[in-house]
């Protein structure tokens, strides 16, 4: 489907001139791969459409694990030479394709492996996680490598503008609950809202179901019909929960709460900080339309795709978050209170995890900060550190930045008229895990050239903006 210009190559959509070699042009707008029993001809429409590169990309990841294990015990300078010969041939040989002759797709993993070759071949990479504050310039390369074309000092801008809505909403919120300007108070309220232990498994479910119906009321993306039915959810256990005192997800969804190895404080700390109404975001961000859908269409389409880092896993979930708040899913000022909650959690992990990294926040003052900004149970704030300095440096902020790329392409794309909301949706997913910047370019079906590098300012500019 091409309208003024716009490349739509979701799987079961008719794609104009520019969709020709890309994955798109297919027999009608059903959604029949997305059946228990998926349309064989829709699946092998879609397969004439992908990459070129599908196999070479594969062969990459495979041939790098299979090189790096055939030198463990050779002397460390001579490994290294054997490692570089290897990437430099790769290097050569994908320099040697005609890149003009390649289809959208196979442009895209072009340029996703050319990245990756340029980032392995570096002898002197930026140090990654757990290894302290890494500083300005690490901080800079790892932002160039994930295709994020602003500073520290800029996303650290966009973290504070994000806040001042966030700031406003939570006033609301709490004058609504009867509480005046004393959100603080009004969250308190929220939190004791936590139900017994032996009640939060069917919360969990019923939350689920609740996000389920409510996407499918509003039509906004394609949900397998198998996806709804396999989900599963397993209990996090004490040690784990002092890293991680909230959920994680995908096809299995894990929660955090109290178990009969904590203390009576912990315990109440697990409770308030999982109450129902900050279940409200957390429960769809890990499954539907989150981490478990992710998961169902990654594992069938573009399944190649496996190096976009966590802006477009987290980002994608969060900016649902987004989305259903814009469309009435918190239920009142208490559910607000919740999902805002995770909202000014992500962006307080861009301030934290940049300062930390900056050298100008220690881990104490990083929970510190999470209690007062936020409102975070101080154990939970303390994990969620803990959590963060061994996590790659980008992870944290991934969330929020992330976020606001997939809703600067929702601006430019939905909100204008050029596709529709599910086509949107549906074509993001079944892309497969790329740099949203990328994304925006498969969805235009132009602008992609052999030394393409990041230039999206998808935030404006915050600096000059404040």
């Amino acid at each position: 489907m091409m309208r003024s210009g716009i490349m739509i190559v979701a799987l079961g959509l008719v794609a104009g001139p520019l969709a020709v070699e890309a994955q798109g042009a297919r027999a009608g707008t059903d959604a029949s791969w997305a059946e228990d029993i998926p349309s064989p001809a829709a699946l092998v429409a879609f397969a004439r459409g992908e990459s070129e590169l599908r196999n070479a990309a594969s062969a990459y990841s495979a041939g790098r694990a299979a090189m790096r294990r055939s030198l463990e015990g050779l002397p460390p300078a001579q490994a290294e030479q054997s490692e570089q010969r290897w990437f430099a041939s790769w290097r050569d040989e994908l320099a040697a394709l005609d890149f003009d002759a390649l289809s959208v797709e196979g442009k895209i993993d072009y340029i996703v492996l050319r990245n990756e070759i340029e980032f392995d071949m570096d002898t002197d990479p930026p140090p990654g996680g757990g290894e302290g504050p890494i500083g300005d310039a690490a901080l800079r390369a790892h932002l160039r490598s994930a295709m994020i074309p602003y500073s520290p000092e800029e996303l650290l801008a966009i973290a504070e503008r994000e806040f001042e809505w966030m700031d406003r909403a939570l006033l609301d919120a709490s004058r609504r609950m009867g509480y005046g300007d004393d959100w603080r108070m009004a969250q308190e309220m929220v939190k004791r809202a936590a139900v017994p232990p032996g009640e939060k498994p069917g919360l969990i479910r019923d939350l689920a179901y609740q996000s389920e119906a409510f996407l499918e009321e509003h039509n906004s993306i394609t949900l397998p019909s198998h996806m709804r039915e396999i989900w599963r959810m397993n209990m996090r256990g004490p040690e784990s929960q002092l890293v991680n005192p909230f959920f994680t997800g995908g096809l299995t969804i894990t929660i955090s709460y109290p178990t009969d190895e904590m203390s009576h404080d912990q315990k109440l700390m697990s409770m308030r900080g999982n109450n129902p109404h900050f279940n409200r975001a957390t429960v769809h961000h890990e499954l539907i339309p989150g981490h478990g859908l992710q998961s169902w269409m990654t594992t069938r389409f573009n399944s190649h795709r496996r190096s976009a880092g966590p802006f477009w896993g987290e980002g994608w979930a969060l900016y649902y978050e987004f989305v259903l708040w814009d469309q009435g899913f918190p239920r009142g000022p208490e559910d607000e209170i919740g999902m805002l909650f995770w909202r000014m959690h992500r962006a307080a992990r861009i301030v934290f995890s940049l300062n930390y990294h900056l050298g100008r926040m220690t881990p104490e003052q990083a929970s510190e900060y999470l209690v007062q900004r936020v409102g975070f149970e101080r154990a939970n704030a303390e994990a969620e550190v803990r959590r963060s300095v061994d996590a790659a440096p980008l992870y944290q902020l991934a969330y929020m930045i992330g976020g606001l790329q997939f809703k600067s392409l929702r601006e430019e794309f939905v909100d204008t008229g050029l596709i529709s909301e599910r086509e949107f949706h549906d074509t993001i997913l079944q892309g497969g895990r790329i740099p949203v910047e990328l994304v925006r370019l498969r969805l235009l079906g132009e602008g992609l050239t052999r030394d393409y590098t990041t230039q999206w300012r998808f935030a404006g500019d915050p600096l000059t903006s404040q």
